[in-house]
């Protein structure tokens, strides 16, 4: 989401893994 970009701009690699699990959550709901 657009907060997890914003706060993973000091962290790139878990701004992927966050974003993979808002899409788990979202598609897996």
């Amino acid at each position: 989401g657009r907060e997890g970009k914003v706060a993973a701009y000091g962290r790139k690699g878990e701004r992927v893994i966050g974003e993979f699990q808002i899409y788990l959550g979202v598609f897996m709901d």
